[in-house]
């Protein structure tokens, strides 16, 4: 049997395509080679200057066996595929859908490129990629063949932290340390609440964010007393802060914490850049009412699950909630203020209750343009408000610039989003667990009661052991 599989990757005549073009273009190869022969191997590989890549398939042979492993890597702008010459048409199929993973995230991490030069040589299949770029409307209604949904995971640690210490101890002196005297109770319910996490939701990336201290805030400088009320950590549950870093760290999960901003800037400028650049599901794991603003299509929180609530908020579930956008939230917010020991200590504007705050936003979709058109609720219900609003005006300015979560800390900018991809060091994982004494967890993971992915290799899903 001899043939020839090709593929036209663009109009000859313009020397250039897509990359979305390219990869569907591959797709299409590999549905053809399919239907070939898998015991045929390839006589060879030819890719001609009118951009048609030709594999021409040989006679049948039998016993074709490759096993050594060669896998897609990325150099530079290049992708590349290494082949074996006369590789079985399986071997080559596996080999291109290895580069077709490659490719894709390779795509999505840096926007969106036109093709400069599609060359095969030596064994190596390769794609150079020019600085065209597409604009973001139209990358992220790209979906690509045989690429499953990613799942980005973002955890505000150190709210889950607290939790999982308030949740365990109600006051200190319940707390003890364990046989080396450490204080792990938060540490062991954050643990099992990660554990519990990847089973449920079984994400492929993941990021947990930190706070930093109070005082190197830049709301601080714009405002000394934002979270001035808030009481001093009990000494047990600062101790685990490291703790619970070390044990994260020799897991292998990706932490990030940046002078100045806070665990909600962090989660906002990765959620706005996985919205952007990959258009996939994020989930956002906190109980701050704050992160509502960064709900879109994408976004969604995962909330402790209360009774008759749904753990998972999304934007739909805020519009049916709430009269406004999620983007508003910040505008009501900045109208209503925070006050009290555990809230971040918002001045707001006095008198103005949400009774008035979310038909005003509604009404007006910003405080800047409610200040525009104050003069419009003269002989209107809304009249009361003028006085107050007039009065805070500048504290209403101010509330917004300390209520906005941050969407792009320049820290962040240059992060791959690729490193937020999971990869848990298993053996490392279960010797942390022993060291810290957390014998439960131990015994749920042998019982198979957590399950989650090993992203090493793939995206199989697999028991923990």
């Amino acid at each position: 049997m001899k043939n020839t599989c090709h593929v036209l990757f663009s109009n000859p005549e313009s020397q250039r395509c897509n990359i979305r073009n390219v990869i569907f273009g591959i797709e299409s190869l590999l549905s053809q080679l399919k239907r070939k022969d898998p015991n045929a191997a390839i006589e060879k590989i030819v890719l001609g200057n009118d951009f048609q890549l030709q594999l021409k398939v040989s006679e049948k042979i039998t016993g074709v066996n490759y096993n050594g492993l060669t896998e897609a890597k990325q150099e530079g702008l290049i992708a590349t595929c290494l082949l074996t010459e006369n590789s079985s048409v399986a071997f080559v199929i596996q080999q291109l859908r290895g580069f077709i993973r490659k490719l894709s995230p390779w795509l999505l991490q840096k926007g969106w490129y036109l093709v400069k030069s599609i060359t095969f040589q030596d064994g190596v299949l390769s794609i150079e990629r020019t600085e065209h770029i597409m604009t973001i409307e139209k990358l992220r209604k790209i979906k690509f063949p045989g690429q499953s949904a990613y799942k980005l995971l973002l955890i505000d640690a150190s709210s889950m932290l607290c939790e999982g210490y308030f949740a365990t101890a109600k006051n200190d002196t319940e707390v003890q340390p364990n046989a080396a005297g450490f204080y792990t109770n938060g540490v062991y319910a954050m643990t099992r609440k990660l554990l519990w996490l990847l089973r449920d939701h079984q994400p492929t990336h993941l990021g947990m964010c930190w706070d930093v201290s109070r005082e190197s805030l830049f709301r601080r400088k714009l405002y000394p007393d934002y979270k001035g009320l808030r009481d001093e950590k009990p000494v047990a549950l600062q101790e685990q802060f490291g703790t619970a870093q070390i044990l994260f760290e020799r897991m292998g999960i990706t932490q990030l914490k940046v002078d100045g901003y806070e665990a909600d800037d962090l989660i906002g400028t990765l959620s706005h850049r996985w919205t952007e650049e990959v258009g996939d599901p994020c989930y956002i794991v906190s109980s701050d009412r704050d992160l509502y603003q960064l709900l879109n299509e994408n976004v969604s929180i995962l909330r402790n699950k209360k009774e008759q609530q749904k753990m998972l908020y999304t934007r739909a579930d805020f519009m049916e909630e709430f009269p406004i956008e999620p983007r508003q939230w910040i505008d009501v917010k900045s109208l209503l203020g925070e006050s009290g020991k555990s809230s971040d200590n918002i001045p707001g504007v006095k008198g103005v209750g949400e009774e008035g705050a979310f038909p005003l936003i509604q009404k007006y979709g910003s405080i800047e343009k409610l200040y525009n058109c104050i003069h419009e609720l003269e002989g209107t219900p809304l009249k009361r408000y003028i006085k107050p609003l007039l009065r805070d005006h500048e504290l209403a300015v101010l509330s917004k610039q300390l209520v906005r979560i941050v969407t792009d800390v320049p820290d962040l900018q240059h992060l791959q989003l690729d490193d937020l991809r999971i990869k848990i060091d298993k053996a490392a994982m279960i010797k942390e667990f022993t060291t810290l004494g957390f014998h439960t967890i131990l015994s749920e993971i042998k019982e198979g009661r957590y399950r989650t992915s090993d992203y090493r290799e793939g995206t199989s899903v697999e028991k923990i052991s």
